[in-house]
């Protein structure tokens, strides 16, 4: 697993076969790495992807908004993504956006990696 700092945390990169991991930290202030990583796995050849927000309470709308490129992004080019959630909170949120409607939401690891084989 590997660590990139982000702000004053660090997000942390599982990869499994072609799967990449992004475990977001509580407090994310820039999502640039975010979406840095995201283009260097895909140079990498991974064509699943999962964002585990299982610490995270809340999203900033620019969270919100990385979510979304994130989705369109990896849609334009045939690749997936599933987000791990088990907030009430931020599950409620992805409802009201309705971005549950766009992305596969899970409650676990273990439900990411077999939706998405």
């Amino acid at each position: 697993m590997k660590g990139i700092a982000v702000d004053a945390e660090l997000m942390e990169v599982e990869k499994i076969s072609d799967h990449a991991i992004l475990i977001l930290p509580k407090t994310l202030e820039d999502v640039r790495p975010w979406m840095e990583e995201i283009i260097q796995l895909k140079s990498e050849g991974y064509r699943n992807f999962i964002l585990n927000l299982s610490d995270k309470d809340w999203l900033a709308s620019k969270e919100i908004a990385t979510i979304m490129w994130t989705f369109k992004d990896l849609s334009a080019s045939g690749q997936r993504l599933s987000l791990i959630v088990d907030s009430p909170t931020l599950l409620k949120t992805f409802q009201t956006t309705m971005l549950d409607k766009m992305v596969s939401i899970v409650e676990s690891k273990d439900e990411a990696l077999a939706e998405l084989e």
